[in-house]
């Protein structure tokens, strides 16, 4: 990492002379607690430095001072430091982050500094507002020079990314009282370069031990399972769990493991859980272990629509009536005999095909003993409900009307038969097991349209009936000032369309060259040459529309010639210049791409040249 020098000549002058004579800090009520010069991976200069408050006071740091022995950085501190909260984890520490708030992703800096830490080692030196020397980093006292870095990334960035961490706060600076902060696990990469704003990874925190017992009460000969996942170590990790059931059986190894009581009886059970540095924690709960009698299970069913038949899509509600003279149910299981179960004690559930169903309910106590009731039900089926929708929205005269009935459902089944009738008659016009129809009609008006649809196990709906208005559509027709015209030169479109029972309300205009226009009677302009069609939709007050179409043709207007000469007479042999640059090309997106000249008005071109000026 490269070090940037910012400090001034004057500052650099007083900080040797401190180092030279380097005093013993007592412990004041402000500690350096962490430095971290070696930066994250990603990052070699996301420096940050960390204080903490020994105390049980909140302490104003504004005038205090921060300075390294170098002179850089050399910081002016400000703000309030509150004590440490067992409770909050981040209070009690303040933050120094150097050029950003972003040299620790995702903790807020209490500061931002500048000025770089040498990866070879330097000094810390923590002033009051009174400037009285509070406390020092990495000091050796009587040292001319600033020794190695206590602890930490070294000056060859082995191991990486690592913070110097005070062993605990009120330990005097010396290198015993410095510690690398220790990885996470076996990974030397996880857990960040540091512990900003929290306790210290080197000041281990002993673990917490929780484990639980299901069934809480086991029978004898009946495996019950000890979880012990809610255990905790919050500046580590648990390396392992050590069980004694009590009854003279220990093991060691996994946070989840079962085990066999043989015999009736109270056993005090007890775990010990030891974190990744030796750190241990114990819980112990007793577990009664006694022979029991099984619960007996029960239920009933009623439906919530209210009617005595169970329908299928009907919500059924499922009583658990189920009772152990000895201690209480713990545990229902229901099985609804369509697939689906839960363990809520009264469920509700809903059947979507007919038939006949097997629901069993098993039920558990806090032993672990068990009880098992079934019962049929006959859930009948559910009519189909019969729908369609019909294109176009307004259909016009001699125009096929596509029916839809797909929106018809059959929620506990499936629809195999669609009857239309097209007159309203009571009788079916078409019946087919395709729920598409079309229906070519060629009279205007009302049009009346009934469905009825039939399921799989013969069930009828009731008719859906709709009445659809045929609209007659209108007429396309249009004309043109010209069908053939130069590029750049305007043509007139003048519509002549109508629409027999109704009036036309909208024109879309397509001129073949990427424009269109919504006017009714446009003018448009061609801007190259070649062969359009032009297109008119019209839209009238039904919604029906018609389209017509005709050619244009565009020709390439000829360019205009022009030209000058600044001396129009010359002696034999005298080069004359000629100019064509006033020369046009009319057509909007032409250029004049070649100049062909006669000199001696014979009819025979004698140069064809590319630029506009000639001399002769």
């Amino acid at each position: 990492m490269i070090r940037r020098v910012v400090a001034i000549m004057a500052v650099l002058i007083a900080a040797r002379c401190v180092l030279a004579v380097a005093p013993e800090a007592p412990c004041g009520p402000i500690r350096i607690s962490e430095v971290c010069w070696g930066g994250r991976p990603e990052d070699p200069g996301a420096e940050w430095v960390e204080l903490v408050n020994t105390t049980d006071d909140p302490v104003d740091l504004d005038g205090w001072r921060l300075v390294s022995s170098d002179g850089s950085p050399d910081i002016a501190l400000s703000g309030t430091i509150f004590p440490v909260d067992p409770a909050s984890p981040a209070r009690g520490y303040f933050l120094l982050e150097r050029n950003s708030d972003d040299a620790v992703p995702g903790v807020a800096a209490d500061l931002i500094y500048s000025g770089a830490l040498n990866d070879r080692g330097e000094i810390l030196f923590l002033y009051d507002s009174a400037q009285n020397l509070v406390d020092t980093a990495n000091a050796l006292p009587k040292s001319s020079e600033a020794p190695p870095w206590a602890a930490g990334t070294n000056a060859h960035g082995v191991p990486p990314c690592r913070s110097m961490e005070r062993i605990a706060p009120c330990l005097d600076d010396a290198p015993t009282a410095w510690a690398t902060c220790p990885p996470i696990g076996e990974d030397a990469t996880l857990g960040g370069p540091g512990t900003p704003r929290r306790q210290n990874r080197a000041s281990n925190l002993s673990p917490e031990a929780f484990f639980r017992v299901d069934p809480p009460s086991p029978a004898p000969g009946r495996a019950a399972r000890f979880d012990a996942t809610g255990s905790s170590d919050e500046s580590g990790w648990i390396d392992r769990y050590v069980w004694d059931f009590g009854d003279g059986t220990t093991e060691t190894g996994p946070a989840v493991t079962s085990h066999t009581y043989a015999l009736p009886g109270r056993y005090e059970a007890s775990l010990a859980v030891v974190d990744d540095q030796g750190a241990v924690a114990h819980a112990r709960q007793w577990i009664d272990v006694a022979l029991s009698r099984p619960p007996v299970a029960d239920f009933s069913v009623r439906s919530l629509s209210g009617r005595r038949e169970l329908f299928t899509l009907d919500r059924l509600r499922f009583q658990d009536e189920s009772s152990d003279e000895e201690t209480e149910v713990a545990a229902w299981s229901w099985s609804f005999g369509d697939g689906a179960s839960t363990s809520a004690q009264h469920p509700e559930h809903t059947y979507v095909r007919p038939g006949r169903y097997t629901v069993s309910l098993t039920v558990a106590d806090e032993q672990g003993d068990q009880g098992v009731q079934t019962e049929s039900l006959r859930i009948a089926n559910r009519p189909p409900a019969a729908a369609f929708s019909f294109g176009p929205s307004c259909p016009s005269q001699g125009e096929a009307i596509l029916l839809d009935a797909s929106p018809s459902t059959d929620a506990d089944g499936s629809i195999v038969s669609y009857a239309w009738d097209f007159e309203a008659d009571g009788s079916a016009d078409l019946v087919s097991p395709d729920p598409i129809a079309a229906l070519p009609w060629d009279r205007g008006g009302d049009v009346s349209i009934a469905l009825v649809v039939t399921d799989d196990v013969g069930d009828r709906s009731l008719p859906f009936a709709r009445t659809i208005y045929v609209n007659h559509a209108p007429t396309a027709q249009f004309s043109t000032s010209a069908t053939a015209v130069d590029d750049g030169e305007t043509v007139a479109f003048l519509d002549c369309s109508y629409d027999s029972d109704g009036k036309v309300e909208a024109w879309r205009w397509e001129f073949g060259d990427g424009h269109s226009e919504s006017a009714v009677s446009p003018a448009h302009v061609y801007e190259e040459a070649g062969t359009y069609t032009v297109t008119l939709s019209v839209t009238d007050d039904g919604g029906a529309s018609h389209a017509t179409a005709r050619p244009i043709s565009v020709r390439n207007a000829p360019p205009q010639a022009t030209v000058s000469a600044p001396v129009a007479e010359g002696d034999t042999g005298y080069a004359f210049t000629l100019d064509a640059g006033a020369s046009i090309d009319p057509s909007p997106r032409g250029r004049i791409a070649r100049y062909e000249w006669d000199y001696d008005g014979n009819g025979t071109y004698d140069e064809s040249t590319s630029s506009a000026v000639v001399r002769h």
